[in-house]
């Protein structure tokens, strides 16, 4: 995965090797890569929970599906989407592989906004929203076993 128990053995000079967690070369790379680059703070909060004991695999999972809850569920809070339009969207952009931005699911995601205003605002929270959307789904696509639990 993206983190490996190591033997740091560096400073050996009479001392026992201590077994701790060391970032792959996948961080180095999250610097480099815009795909990875929106990934990073996720991946390094679970680096610093780590510790030796750790099921890394097992602990990865369950650490990326609370976090993509959490922020769905911000999404959902800030942008004052329908929570169960949200999460059925959510799901079946992760099952097709990915956000559809036409049709009525979307617009059973938005709150309701007047066609007619002369600010567009409906458009522009549309567009907000999606943005918002896709850069979840972007984040959480490849690093996730799919959909919410």
């Amino acid at each position: 995965m993206l983190v490996r128990p190591l033997w740091d053995c560096s400073l050996l000079q009479g001392k026992q090797c201590k077994k701790k967690i060391l970032p792959s070369k996948k961080t180095y790379l999250s610097e480099k890569e815009l795909k990875v680059r929106n990934k990073k703070k996720i991946i390094n909060q679970y680096i610093t929970s780590l510790d030796v004991g750790s099921n890394i695999d097992e602990d990865w999972q369950k650490f990326v599906n609370k976090q993509k809850i959490e922020e769905l569920e911000q999404i959902i809070k800030d942008e004052n989407l329908n929570r169960d339009a949200a999460y059925t969207f959510v799901n079946n952009a992760f099952s097709d592989g990915h956000i559809s931005t036409g049709g009525p699911a979307i617009k059973t995601v938005l709150p309701p906004v007047s066609r007619f205003s002369k600010t567009g605002e409906r458009t522009q929270n549309r567009e907000s929203v999606l943005r918002r959307l896709t850069q979840f789904f972007e984040r959480f696509f490849d690093i996730s076993n799919g959909a919410l639990s």
